[in-house]
């Protein structure tokens, strides 16, 4: 599979002079103003593979929902704008989902995204490479202060 770059999506790139930590806590509170307690907010990156990604977890109409989205690569080294972009492009992803919540449920508009007892989302039982995103913030290298994150996903918030 050809790598997909954040050049190609074209969506939002460079569209915005906010900065992904501003995308990601307008994410929050409109999961607040929808009803929905936010639970975490991580950006983590693997070092060592070059990925990177953002993940959300809140609650809802009594379930858990985990948003993990991937920072594309830059095909000219913008990571800056890359991370915007994502965080952007998460930021309406939610946005449309929680709409859509108001008409059919929680559950049903953000079941790909429904948090599984295994630790897995719905949608991860559908795409094979997500993976490759959610280990990121499994990985024990991530850390808050000087505590090292076992694998359990801590708020790294403030």
């Amino acid at each position: 599979m050809d790598t997909l770059y954040a050049e190609d999506i074209g969506h939002f790139w460079k569209t915005s002079k906010a900065g992904a930590d501003k995308w990601i806590d307008k994410t929050l509170k409109l999961i607040i103003q929808h009803g929905g307690t936010p639970l975490q907010s991580l950006s983590g990156m693997d070092l060592a593979k070059g990925r990177s990604a953002f993940m959300i977890s809140f609650e809802m109409g009594g379930d858990t929902f985990k948003i993990t989205w991937p920072v594309l690569p830059s095909k000219r080294g913008d990571n800056q704008a890359a991370r915007v972009q994502s965080a952007t492009m998460l930021h309406h992803t939610i946005k449309s989902r929680l709409l859509e919540a108001k008409i059919r449920g929680p559950r049903a508009a953000l079941f790909s995204f429904l948090a599984l007892p295994s630790g897995k989302v719905a949608g991860d039982l559908a795409v094979e490479n997500i993976e490759e995103y959610t280990e990121i913030f499994r990985a024990p290298q991530l850390t808050t202060g000087d505590e090292i994150i076992d694998g359990s996903f801590e708020d790294q918030s403030e």
